[in-house]
Formats: structure tokens, C-alpha cells, sequence
């Protein structure tokens, strides 16, 4: 059972805006390439880096500023070899991570 308490700071609700935010890949598995979805509650710095299983980063994907919206990213890996990668979607006051496979 999970319990989620909003945390409210002079009128600022917390737990509403984080759940705003959105991160998926499909296809997934994928070969070769893959769409990033993302949803971002409000303008933002984001980074999005590729990590192998041994939490090696291998790649970043995104590093800009984007404005409160929904976009899709391109993520293509032509030189990695078959396995399970995470991508995490950072931010300047949240983060998530996801995982992909690449299945060549």
C-alpha cells in the first residue's frame, strides 16, 4: 500500500506539481533508436543522461532550457551494445530515473 502526503509551504503545493512531470520511452525494448516522451509543470533547465548498468554515464541526451510543455526526443544508440541502460530526467528541483533496453 503506498500513502502520498502533499507537503503544502505558504500555499505551495508540492505533490501537485511533481506528478506533473512526465518521463517514458517507447518503443522498449528498442533497435536502434527510441522516442523520449517528457512533461515539464513549469520553464525549466533539463538534462537528460544515459547511464549503463554499471552506472557509467554513456551519453547525454538533452541539455537546455525547455518551456512548460510536453516534447519527444529522439534517442538513437548506433555504438552501444545490447543491454539495460537508465536515462534520468534532471531538473532544477526534481529528478527521475527510467529504464530502457536496447535489444539489437
Amino acid at each position: 500500500m503506498v500513502y502520498l502526503h502533499a507537503v503544502t509551504f505558504a500555499n505551495y503545493n508540492i505533490a501537485s506539481e511533481m506528478f506533473d512531470y512526465n518521463l517514458h520511452n517507447s518503443p522498449n525494448p528498442f533497435n536502434p533508436s527510441t522516442n523520449i516522451y517528457l512533461s515539464l509543470p513549469k520553464d525549466n533547465e533539463v538534462n537528460i543522461t544515459l547511464y549503463n548498468s554499471l552506472g557509467q554515464m554513456v551519453s547525454v541526451i538533452l541539455n537546455e532550457r525547455l518551456k512548460k510543455s510536453e516534447d519527444v526526443r529522439k534517442f538513437t544508440a548506433p555504438g552501444l551494445p545490447s543491454g539495460i541502460y537508465f536515462y534520468e530526467l534532471r531538473t532544477e528541483d526534481y529528478s527521475i530515473t527510467n529504464r530502457m533496453v536496447l535489444n539489437k
